[in-house]
Parts: C-alpha cells; sequence; structure tokens
C-alpha cells in the first residue's frame, strides 16, 4: 500500500481502462485531449476512504474523461488548442458525497423544516426521515460479524423486519435503535431472512480472506481465464 498512488490509478483507469477500450470507441480528439489529463490531490497520494472500491480514483477518471470531451468538443468548434487538464482528486471525492455535505445555519440541509417539505414531495417513503435513513447502514450482529442492513428508498420491509417504527429521533438515536436491533441476530439468519423473505438487498460483511476465497471470486478468476 506504501507505494500505491490515487494519482497514478486515476490516470491508470482513465488511459488504460476507459480510453484503451474500443468498444467505447472514443473519437481520435478525445484520446488526444486525455493525454493532457494531471491528476492532482492533497496529502501522499494514499486512499483515505475506508472502502475496498476505487471510489477516488473511478470517479477522477469519469470527470477527467467528461473534461478531455469537452476540450475535445471545443478545439472542433472553435479551433483552439486543446486545453490542459487537471482534475484534483479530493474534489472528485467529494463530489460523489455532494447530496450529503450542504448545511443550513450549520446543520444538515435535509434536516431544515422547509427543506424537508420541498424534499418530501419528490420521495414517496419518508427516506429523509432519521430512523428510516439510517434503516441502510452496518451494524454488529450477535456473534460478532458485521451486516450490511440495506433498505435501498423504502425501510418499510426492513422495519416490519426488525419490529422498528416510525419515530422522531436524532441520528445517534437512530443508529443506536437499529444497532441495537442488529445485535439480536445471528448474521447467517438476519442475511438469510431478509434476502429470502422480505426481498431485501443485505449482506454479511467478509473478511479480505473470505472475499477472495468466495465462489463468486472464484467464477470471476475462472471466466477470466477462459476469456484469455
Amino acid at each position: 500500500m506504501a507505494s500505491y498512488n490515487l494519482n497514478d490509478e486515476s490516470s491508470r483507469i482513465l488511459q488504460d481502462v476507459l480510453i484503451a477500450d474500443p468498444a467505447l470507441k472514443f473519437l481520435p480528439s478525445i484520446k488526444e485531449a486525455a493525454k493532457k489529463v494531471k491528476f492532482t490531490g492533497s496529502g501522499d497520494g494514499r486512499p483515505f476512504l475506508p472502502t475496498p472500491m476505487k471510489m477516488t480514483e473511478s470517479s477522477a477518471a469519469l470527470n477527467a474523461l467528461v473534461a478531455a470531451s469537452a476540450s475535445a468538443v471545443a478545439t472542433d468548434r472553435y479551433g483552439i488548442d486543446l486545453q490542459d487538464i487537471e482534475v484534483n482528486t479530493d474534489l472528485a471525492t467529494l463530489f460523489l458525497e455532494s447530496v450529503l455535505l450542504p448545511t443550513i445555519n450549520g446543520k444538515p440541509f435535509n434536516s431544515d423544516p422547509k427543506m424537508r417539505e420541498e424534499l418530501s414531495k419528490m420521495e414517496l417513503h419518508d427516506q429523509t426521515s432519521l430512523i428510516r435513513r439510517h434503516a441502510t447502514g452496518i451494524y454488529q450482529t450477535k456473534d460478532g460479524r458485521w451486516y450490511q442492513l440495506h433498505s435501498s428508498m423504502n425501510a418499510d420491509p426492513i422495519m416490519e423486519m426488525m419490529g422498528v417504527t416510525n419515530q422522531d429521533v436524532s441520528r445517534e438515536e437512530a443508529i443506536k435503535i437499529w444497532s441495537d436491533k442488529v445485535a439480536q441476530w445471528n448474521s447467517a439468519k438476519i442475511e438469510k431472512v431478509a434476502n429470502e423473505e422480505y426481498r431485501q438487498a443485505g449482506a454479511v460483511c467478509y473478511t479480505p480472506e473470505e472475499f477472495f476465497s468466495s465462489e463468486q471470486v472464484g467464477l470471476r478468476h475462472s471466466i477470466k481465464c477462459y476469456l484469455d
């Protein structure tokens, strides 16, 4: 991990995964524009999100692709030179969480009564409610495992399954309610009931060793070897 660099990996995803993919059929002008992309960010380039997925790198590469396409269009339309493009990986990461960042009077924007009134017009299941929102989260089970509880866009099935009612609570109170409920279940049982009886997404969290030895990963490697 010490040698891993977010900026380098963002560049690799842009050039080797996106631009080089023949199925995407990028115009030569876009490929040339992509050569002028530079990735920057604060710190030493090490990942700072606690996730096994390359969220920062993928977001940065996709934003760079948009910028390269815009540069190519501007060159074609206005005859200007291809532009130098700089993508800040910190900002590309914050972009993914942008809906959670705005505040009103120092509090999350969706806790403001007027904003919640407006938001309620476009969502059908009151997912702005804190007790319903935190029906999606990672909580520890009775046997010491961790489970990704997932309510998707409608918390009703999970709330029925877990015996949680609608209530006006703080973020901390909501998390405790759900933590206490999940702690009453063994991991295999809650996954089975949620998936098979209530048809809800959610899964037991694997350790890295469990993930890499899983049937899904083994199948992926088998397919890759077959295609190679």
